[in-house]
């Protein structure tokens, strides 16, 4: 069911990722290029929205985007990632803590984790708005008169092209994935 466009891009993130399929796809993208998920689910939202990203827009939004993450969502992820519950972890064959207390608090990061993520989208969407979805600052890359299955295409290959270990096949695969739920 393709996604509407009225959405903020929160709740198009939500949604996006809401399908197994994608959000299988986007931790593996993030575990093997650590590309930044939020910025994929951006671009995504533009596309569904007919704007296409050229690399110097990509480069502004990276640059509002990059704060958030550097000093917000990757060191919560990665203290939530020591906690995380696995019978398979060294650590947590270590620890004397009580497994719920463990459980407790990797829950506890993981919701934290994720208001940081809302909270760099919300920074994404307002520099979006006033800087690339403004009708009079569109210009030749607005891309209306375009299907937003092209601007998918366009708009992923733009960001996942910047990272060298991805594969053209893994970019293709990407904006095939992501089209099928972006109207």
């Amino acid at each position: 069911m393709p996604l509407e466009r009225a959405q903020s891009l929160w709740d198009f993130a939500v949604s996006l990722y809401g399908h197994a399929q994608v959000k299988s796809c986007c931790l593996s993208l993030q575990a093997r290029a650590d590309i930044d998920v939020c910025v994929l689910l951006a671009v995504a939202w533009l596309a569904s929205r007919g704007r296409l990203l050229d690399s110097a827009e990509l480069q502004s939004l990276l640059a509002v985007a990059s704060p958030w993450r550097q000093q917000l969502v990757l060191p919560i992820r990665a203290l939530r990632n020591t906690l995380r519950p696995s019978n398979e972890s060294p650590q947590s064959q270590q620890t004397p803590l009580p497994h719920s207390d463990i459980e407790a608090m990797y829950a506890q990061l993981k919701n934290l984790e994720l208001d940081a993520e809302r909270r760099q989208l919300t920074q994404m969407q307002q520099w979006l708005e006033n800087h690339l979805l403004q009708p009079a600052r569109s210009g030749p890359a607005h891309a209306s008169a375009l299907a937003s299955g092209d601007c998918i295409d366009a708009n992923i290959q733009c960001y996942l092209s910047r990272f060298a270990v991805l594969k053209t096949d893994t970019v293709c695969e990407t904006a095939a994935l992501f089209r099928q739920y972006v109207n």
